[in-house]
């Protein structure tokens, strides 16, 4: 889909989300009463069903926070930490890949932390999709093609031509209804836990008690920059978030190709870099070093499907999250009953040893004077913050051409610091959406 997308805005919450029926799930929450926190968190679960070849409650995922209230920003980390494979297992419907299902409790702990609304609100929206049926259009639709023999352990139900179709997953509504009334618990501690080991083993993978008791998300503190005359804020690794920041201050008012190039090299050459390494990568002494070399353009990376949403409340909290299952329908294995498709945790490559898998999700929130200004998650975040920051206005910021996959979906949104006014960056190129409230 090309062309001019209408300008959506609001003053008093906006949801904009990879699809047009998570984004409802979003701000149906929203009217009732709920927060960004309770919004994103129904979003993100929303497009683990609409989305199911991107996203779901097997995969994992990074949201970058701002609490109105506590006037800061805030990351919650739910990335995988580490791949549950043992020496014999392979790519391609083996254990070797899987990453524990974190996303579930990143959904969670999101609402249960600074939301208002309790888990069955949350997880309804999502559980109706999932029950009664999502219409999938264009390229989703296009995408299920590649269900294959997923079909059968997902309980997977389509309807209708290939242009619109209606997928039901009434296994993964059974699901989350169950999580939402039993927590996290039921998948650290309890049957649902137990059985992802068991098929884990079964499948050729190596996952322990300690393992799935040790599974919860993680709130930690932003990689942060000055660049212009805005703060840029980012994921800590094991988020590339650090190297997208770091294209921008290194890019200037010079093309971003070759930043991007060299931001890269600095993110391989040091994957997961501990916090003085940080610091010294962006001072100007690393900046001008890192500018003199001659950038490498590396060969296309392997691109995982990202499926990201901005939320925004009237209270002035703002949430952006990007989450992923590491592939095409992730691992290519379904959990037995459950409706999980479960993740490839080394979806961008395989880590040093000792270190936990790197991943390209890397939502990002600019700030002026401490407020937020502008958000953006999935591939190309970057460029759009960018052009954005260069002058351009949001819609034609989403529009421009991005380097590298072009197809690959982006949502963005801005809040207008002098009137309040929360305006939502759709991307033309495919089905993302905003829903106003």
């Amino acid at each position: 889909m090309d062309g001019r997308r209408p300008v959506v805005a609001s003053l008093r919450g906006l949801v904009v989300a990879g699809h047009p029926q998570a984004a409802a799930a979003g701000a149906r929450l929203l009217r009732a009463g709920g927060n960004a926190f309770d919004a994103a968190a129904a979003t993100a679960a929303a497009l683990g069903v609409v989305l199911p070849y991107a996203c779901g409650p097997g995969g994992f995922g990074v949201a970058i926070c701002h609490l109105a209230a506590e006037e800061r920003v805030r990351v919650l980390d739910f990335l995988p930490r580490r791949a549950l494979g043992s020496a014999g297992g392979s790519a391609g419907g083996s254990a070797a890949r899987v990453g524990l299902p974190a996303a579930l409790g990143g959904w969670f702990e999101l609402a249960r932390a600074h939301g208002k609304k309790r888990p069955h609100e949350i997880f309804a929206p999502a559980v109706a999709l999932a029950r009664d049926g999502a219409v999938l259009i264009e390229r989703p639709a296009r995408a299920l093609e590649g269900l294959g023999d997923l079909a059968e352990p997902l309980e997977a139900a389509l309807h209708g031509p290939a242009t619109a179709r209606v997928l039901r997953l009434p296994r993964l509504a059974r699901t989350l209804e169950q999580f939402a009334a039993e927590g996290p618990e039921w998948l650290t501690h309890g049957p649902l836990g137990r059985a992802f080991a068991a098929f884990v083993a079964a499948e050729g993978g190596q996952v322990t008690a300690e393992d799935l008791a040790t599974l919860a998300p993680a709130w930690t503190d932003p990689v942060s920059t000055p660049w212009r005359d805005l703060t840029l804020a980012a994921p800590p690794p094991s988020s590339q978030g650090f190297a997208a920041l770091l294209a921008l201050r290194l890019a200037g008012k010079e093309a971003l190709a070759p930043a991007l190039a060299r931001a890269e090299a600095a993110r391989a050459a040091a994957p997961q870099p501990d916090a003085p390494t940080l610091a010294h990568l962006f001072t100007e002494e690393s900046l001008a070093a890192l500018r003199a070399e001659e950038p490498v353009v590396p060969a296309a990376p392997h691109r995982p499907p990202v499926a990201g949403l901005v939320v925004a409340d009237a209270e002035g909290n703002l949430v952006a999250l990007a989450q992923s299952l590491g592939g095409a329908f992730g691992a290519r294995l379904a959990l037995p009953e459950s409706g999980l498709l479960l993740g490839d945790a080394l979806g961008w490559g395989a880590p040093p040893e000792g270190m936990p898998p790197a991943c390209a999700l890397a939502p990002l929130l600019a700030l002026r004077n401490g407020a937020p200004v502008l958000a953006a998650a999935g591939t190309g975040a970057a460029q759009v913050v960018r052009a954005w920051a260069s002058g351009a206005a949001l819609p034609e910021a989403m529009a421009a051409p991005r380097l590298g996959d072009d197809a690959a979906e982006v949502v963005a949104l801005a809040r207008d610091a002098a009137s309040g006014v929360l305006l939502a960056g759709v991307d033309p190129r495919g089905e993302s959406d905003a829903v106003p409230v």
